[in-house]
């Protein structure tokens, strides 16, 4: 049992150490393993989104909203995973809306340096994440006080009173 567990744990300790800047409980690396870190892609995305929706939760139930929890949610992906998708996201921002020919834009890919494309699609991208957040916020707070507010009107109606055991 314990040799069955081993490469799948390994494979899923390698997907970590990689696309994680969480500190890996176990570092250990098998090159024979390597592509056994795509079948664990989705256990990482699990921890990535759990601790985004346990952040978004705490924010709800302590009633902190506004854009600086947008903001916050907003960089807690990316700084979970080091920044690692946000570097070839604006790689392609820059090559793709050079529009030059085929080589110009494989050096751009291959180029360190951020170019205006680039920080321009960040600052979009960035500005359309917050947006969803704080929408997302608003709706967590207003599914978390709806009850309280329509619960006591709901008594008064005609309807409810018919259905209630007590006049």
């Amino acid at each position: 049992m314990k040799a069955k567990l081993k490469k799948p744990l390994t494979a899923l300790m390698m997907a970590w150490g990689t696309y994680l800047a969480i500190p890996c409980p176990y570092k250990v690396w098998d090159d024979a393993l390597r592509p056994w870190q795509i079948v664990c892609l989705p256990p990482v995305g699990l921890i990535v989104g759990g601790l985004w929706a346990l952040c978004a939760a705490l924010f709800a139930h302590f009633r902190f909203t506004g854009f600086l929890a947008a903001a916050i949610l907003t960089a807690l992906p990316f700084l979970v995973t080091g920044f690692f998708h946000l570097d070839g996201f604006l790689d392609c921002c820059d090559a793709i809306l050079s529009r030059r020919d085929l080589q110009t834009r494989q050096k751009i890919l291959k180029d360190s340096r951020v170019g205006a494309f680039a920080v321009v699609c960040a600052i979009l991208l960035f500005l359309w994440i917050s947006f969803r957040n704080f929408l997302l916020i608003s709706l967590l707070i207003f599914l978390l006080i709806s009850p309280v507010i329509f619960a006591p009107c709901s008594l008064y109606s005609p309807h409810v009173q018919n259905l209630l055991p007590f006049p």
